[in-house]
């Protein structure tokens, strides 16, 4: 099977397919080669950037080796103007990474497939680091956004801030494995069964949300915030926008688990207000501006980058037009 075909691994992950027993050169990047084993452990991170669909696979290569491209080139700036990342570091971002993933042997099926080793995901990490360095201390040292700026934004631009109707939540979760037997179905329906019970007895919703629920929204008392049709499992959204404020779901089932559900508040259409958004709206400004500035700095690099693809089938994907994407179902 060519090396640039992707396929599904049994440790569930995308992956170059390969016959050959070492680690191979795809990429040279100003004379550093990137291998696949190099691509194949980046490309976990890609795949989550890429919508699902008949031409995901592809997509997926083609934002990994782009970015691979860019990482590298970041990181041999970084080193040019004296930046470095300490063995702890590396060792410590190796280990986050391992812990954030569910299955951590997904990296060591990689390494293996691909005639790899340990250094391959350390040497990732390494780049990885330099290049978040250069962009930190090069690119975003010295942008800025205040208030002032992003209320003239807001001020000046209605149309962005307006909202159809939406309800106002706060969710108790007990998460389903997606290969779940029986039994822990069963185990996950009983303990949102329990939440609720206690719920509607009279025990605060939020406590109990930190208490039981195994969604990340437990850390803030299970609460979601504003939410608009279109943003939940289409299994929930017709009950959950049925509540009163104030009212508390019964136990409903989605691809995720068993939720249950408290509607603090209802508005109709209108404009956010600026007392609401104005945090989150200087931080999108804010990471527009960095965007542009790595944009404008990138421009020259990558220009004057040598950049080989030694991979005559990845060579091709690259070259071939992208399929057009499908029109989002409503």
């Amino acid at each position: 099977m060519n090396r640039a075909m992707l396929a599904v691994t049994t440790a569930g992950v995308l992956a170059v397919a390969t016959a050959a027993v070492a680690a191979k050169p795809v990429l040279k990047v100003n004379g550093k080669e990137i291998t696949d084993v190099s691509i194949n452990l980046a490309m976990r991170y890609a795949v989550r950037a890429v919508p699902p669909g008949p031409d995901q696979q592809d997509q997926v290569l083609r934002l990994t080796v782009e970015q691979s491209i860019i990482r590298t080139l970041l990181a041999q700036e970084a080193r040019k103007a004296g930046i470095t990342a300490s063995p702890e570091e590396v060792a410590a971002r190796v280990k986050e990474k391992r812990q954030q993933l569910a299955k951590p042997e997904i990296l060591d099926a990689i390494i293996e497939r691909f005639h790899g080793s340990e250094a391959d995901l350390v040497a990732l990490e390494e780049e990885m680091i330099l290049a978040d360095k250069f962009v930190a201390e090069k690119v975003a040292a010295g942008v800025q956004v205040t208030e002032a700026d992003a209320r003239a934004y807001y001020d000046a631009n209605p149309q962005e801030f307006e909202h159809p109707d939406q309800v106002k939540l706060r969710m108790i979760m007990a998460a389903v494995p997606k290969d779940a037997s029986d039994a822990q179905r069963a185990a996950a329906r009983d303990k949102a069964n329990r939440a609720r019970a206690r719920v509607v007895a009279g025990e605060d919703f939020a406590a109990v949300a930190r208490e039981l629920s195994d969604d990340p929204s437990r850390q803030r008392g299970g609460e979601i915030g504003w939410v608009r049709k279109g943003m939940l499992f289409p299994e929930l959204e017709p009950n959950v926008f049925a509540l009163s404020p104030g009212q508390t779901s019964d136990v409903l089932e989605s691809p995720r688990g068993f939720h249950v559900f408290r509607l603090e508040a209802r508005r109709g259409p209108g404009k956010y207000p600026w007392e609401e958004i104005h945090g989150q709206l200087v931080q999108t400004l804010t990471a527009r501006k960095i965007q542009q500035r790595l944009a404008e700095t990138l421009g020259p690099i990558r220009k004057a980058a040598a950049v080989e693809i030694l991979d005559p089938a990845i060579r091709e994907l690259l070259e071939r037009k992208p399929a057009p994407t499908a029109p989002a179902t409503p």
